[in-house]
């Protein structure tokens, strides 16, 4: 399908900084092969290579820090809140579009850009798409989690019980800072708007953000991809250590993945790197910790593993690490209240625990000490996965038919 017009692609980042970064970018130079004349707009560099060499395709970045790593603190704050610059660059960006024949599509906005550009956008008249690549647009964190407790937040999004917790991983004064920059993107900036499009990753996922969003939203389940050839399934049978691959910090749970696998004698690496890789050495001694990993490398070191071990104790969306071990043929441990869960049938293709409870995931961690349940679960993923691949030629199909829906509309 070749597309009539303009997709304005806008993220924080003009490098793969994670799942979302990877597809924006990835997403954006399939538009711009596919005929769309595309422009990905980013507050922070550098440019990934693959975008600034992509025919067109041109790149907006505004060279900007991202909040947390901006040396001037007080420009963070205010930056953080609303994006002066980034809403100027934006503004100057759509004075050279047609609003009727351009999407202006959101991925992550929150830790450079703010929603002045989203409201730059919308005050342009322009057709604005938001992909739900977090629980951000219902919860000023971004996660609906309780750092304080580590457990996932019952308490609805911005009630007076919300607003009166601490549930900041920093401190309180920062859970205000956060609550505010929630009211300015819910007033100017924006998203309360009834002509904003939303793309879902999962239902799961929905089912805990529709509660948020405008009456009658439009709304799209389009899949995050993972673009690759098929490989012959992993020999599972024959790996007999467990992987976790993500960052290290508490709310993935690599501390519980930790004892766990202490509790049961399951040998654990650790793929990635963060916070907490001291507390899951001190906590698993016999654990490998390998750091960041080439993406390459990092299959490697996931095939060469009985199972991944996905342990995350907030609610997550669609990891592409998941979808990564599925089509490698290696089951999933993942805990049973994960928006995740939509991607792992539990005793088929992987298992569910209790989430939270290391003497659970050590468990289920023993049971896949058995090779053939191992196998079989492996197998399954494996056909799963391929029988209908979320491919980035999928993605780009029914991302481009939503943008036709969105302009005939």
């Amino acid at each position: 399908m070749t597309g009539p017009g303009n997709v304005v692609v806008v993220n924080d980042t003009a490098y793969v900084n994670g799942g979302a970064a990877k597809v924006a970018i990835a997403s954006s130079i399939g538009l711009a092969k596919s005929g769309w004349d595309v422009s990905f707009f980013a507050a922070v560099g550098p440019v990934d290579p693959e975008l600034s060499q992509c025919q067109g395709l041109t790149v907006t970045c505004n060279n900007q820090f991202e909040i947390l790593s901006d040396p001037n603190r007080f420009r963070a704050m205010t930056q953080g809140l609303w994006n002066v610059p980034a809403r100027q660059a934006m503004l100057k960006l759509l004075d050279d579009l047609d609003p009727d024949k351009t999407v202006v599509h959101i991925h992550l906005w929150a830790k450079a850009l703010s929603s002045s550009v989203v409201s730059a956008a919308i005050d342009r008249k322009f057709r604005v798409v938001v992909t739900l690549h977090d629980y951000l647009y219902t919860c000023p964190s971004g996660t609906l989690f309780n750092h304080r407790k580590g457990a996932i937040c019952n308490l609805k999004p911005m009630s007076v019980a919300c607003l009166t917790t601490n549930c900041d991983s920093r401190n309180y004064v920062h859970k205000i800072w956060r609550t505010t920059r929630h009211t300015i993107e819910h007033s100017a900036g924006g998203f309360r708007d009834g002509s904003i499009s939303f793309v879902a990753l999962g239902k799961h996922s929905l089912d805990v953000i529709a509660r948020g969003l405008p009456s009658r939203a439009d709304v799209r389940f389009i899949p995050n991809f993972v673009d690759m050839e098929k490989p012959e399934p992993a020999v599972v049978a024959e790996n007999e250590g467990f992987a976790f691959s993500g960052r290290l910090v508490a709310e993935k749970g690599c501390t519980l993945a930790a004892a766990a696998a202490q509790l049961c004698g399951a040998r654990m690496t650790f793929i990635g790197d963060g916070e907490q890789r001291d507390q899951v050495a001190e906590i698993n001694p016999s654990s490998r910790i390998t750091g960041w990993l080439p993406h390459a490398e990092g299959v490697k070191a996931l095939r060469n593993s009985r199972a991944l071990v996905f342990p995350s104790l907030w609610l997550e969306v669609q990891p592409l690490v998941i979808l990564e071990a599925a089509a490698n043929g290696i089951p999933v441990i993942l805990p049973d209240c994960s928006a995740a869960r939509d991607l792992v049938e539990d005793q088929v293709t992987g298992l569910w625990f209790r989430m939270g409870d290391a003497k659970d995931l050590a468990e289920k961690l023993t049971a896949l000490k058995d090779p053939v349940l191992a196998s079989r679960l492996g197998a399954a993923s494996y056909e799963k996965y391929w029988s209908s691949p979320p491919t980035l030629a999928r993605h780009l199909e029914k991302l481009e038919a939503f943008y036709h829906d969105i302009l005939r509309n």
